[in-house]
């Protein structure tokens, strides 16, 4: 009986060692990004930090994943920017509407995905992690927005903007 019972658990332990190392390979593969200047790096630690997507077990479910923190990432920086301009303006207007672009880039990516429309679903991700993006970015430029939650709402929405379509792409390819 003892011997069954450490089968059991020798059982269960790899079971759990193969399912814990499978999310940092798909996420390894979300961020070999080739389309954008992103450190990959700082792409793995984003990703990984995110419970729900490191614990994908496919591409599919991956990218569903990324998508919807982009989602929410994205909203709440908006929220934010929302709440900032009220005190100061200059250059947030831009900003809130590059991310009023960027949320629903998200959504319909998402629907794309999901209706394995990927040519589109990389085209709606390259437009939110590119052009409109740069418009917030720029902003930032411009009018020296210095403030440590847009630009790190910046530099994840080009994470999960581009983790995403690296993503979508493999699927296009499978």
């Amino acid at each position: 009986m003892c011997i069954s019972n450490f089968q059991l658990l020798l059982l269960a332990c790899l079971i759990f060692a193969q399912s814990s190392t499978a999310a940092p390979s798909l996420i390894q593969k979300a961020c070999n990004i080739t389309r954008a200047n992103v450190d990959r790096q700082q792409c793995i630690t984003t990703l990984q930090s995110q419970p729900r997507i490191a614990s994908a077990t496919g591409m599919t479910s991956l990218a569903f994943r990324i998508l919807q923190a982009g989602y929410r990432n994205s909203t709440k920086t908006r929220n934010y920017i929302k709440k900032l301009e009220t005190r100061s303006p200059r250059g947030l207007k831009e900003c809130e509407g590059a991310y009023d672009l960027i949320i629903p880039s998200f959504r319909s990516a998402r629907d794309e995905i999901r209706d394995k429309d990927y040519e589109t679903a990389t085209y709606d991700l390259l437009l939110a992690g590119t052009d409109y993006l740069s418009q917030c970015e720029n902003a930032t430029a411009v009018y020296g927005i210095t403030d440590g939650v847009i630009l790190r709402g910046n530099t994840a929405v080009e994470i999960f903007t581009f983790a995403a379509y690296t993503v979508a792409d493999s699927l296009d390819e499978s």
